[in-house]
């Protein structure tokens, strides 16, 4: 569920002229598809199939999606918006700017305060589909929409611990049942450099620097999480580890998919 108050809400409106019932110049066909590049979500399914106004289902998406998929869709209709008046050469008003930079601070203002990334089908990411990985993706995903990334740091670090051993024993790389995150992610850096996995030098040492990152998330879980009676970490500093942790796990499973998709053409 978005964060964001009736009163950002209203600028939108404004901008996207949905008093109508319409969204700016779309179709039903082509609003459907510009959301689910955007997003992801098809906004003519499931709980979405009970409006019939392209407006009526923008405003359910707002009360229902989290932070992330509110402020990456409002910013790209926001851009549409402005980028289609440039290509027609169509003058701005006094009053559209207005509107137009009141909607910019909301997205400005969202962005800073709350926004944590989501981890899309987390439950296929990298063929890890059993019954307790499924349940444990479907947790961290519902904490993490709900904006609470310091309950989502133990079932994270869980996560980030099996998704690394599946890759070990995916490419029968030899690993201890009680080797260390830090210890995997370095076995799997090593295999994807001595297989010549990786063009850039820049993306080795990146994943090289999250070896030593991952190390303190060992300390941060069993120190500062929900996984034992500890002082937990504040909000903020939880929604940054979450959403690096988050961003490296999803780097990877792309790396995965594109290494299985070369082996297949060759």
């Amino acid at each position: 569920m978005s964060s964001l108050q009736k009163t950002d809400l209203i600028w939108f409106e404004k901008l996207f002229d949905m008093s109508g019932g319409y969204v700016l110049d779309f179709s039903n066909d082509s609003f459907q598809i510009f959301v689910i590049e955007s997003t992801g979500i098809d906004i003519f399914s499931g709980n979405y199939d009970e409006y019939v106004s392209k407006a009526k289902r923008l405003r359910k998406f707002w009360s229902l999606e989290s932070d992330y998929h509110t402020h990456k869709l409002l910013l790209d209709l926001t851009k549409y918006w402005h980028e289609k008046k440039l290509l027609f050469d169509q003058e701005f008003t006094d009053d559209e700017l207005r509107t137009y930079e009141k909607c910019k601070f909301v997205l400005e203002k969202l962005q800073g305060s709350s926004i944590i990334e989501p981890i899309d089908s987390l439950e296929n990411i990298s063929g890890l589909d059993n019954t307790s990985i499924n349940l444990l993706a479907a947790e961290i995903k519902r904490n993490v929409a709900n904006n609470q990334a310091e309950l989502a740091l133990d079932r994270l670090h869980t996560f980030s611990t099996r998704f690394f051993r599946n890759l070990c024993t995916k490419h029968n790389l030899l690993f201890e049942k009680h080797d260390a995150l830090h210890t995997l992610i370095a076995k799997y850096r090593l295999f994807l450099e001595s297989n010549l996995l990786i063009q850039s030098t820049m993306t080795l040492q990146i994943i090289k620097t999250n070896t030593n990152i991952l190390n303190n998330f060992n300390t941060v879980r069993n120190e500062e999480s929900f996984a034992h009676d500890n002082i937990i970490l504040n909000k903020i500093e939880s929604k940054l580890i979450c959403n690096h942790v988050i961003s490296l796990l999803k780097f990877i499973d792309e790396l995965e998919k594109e290494i299985e998709e070369t082996s297949i053409r060759q």
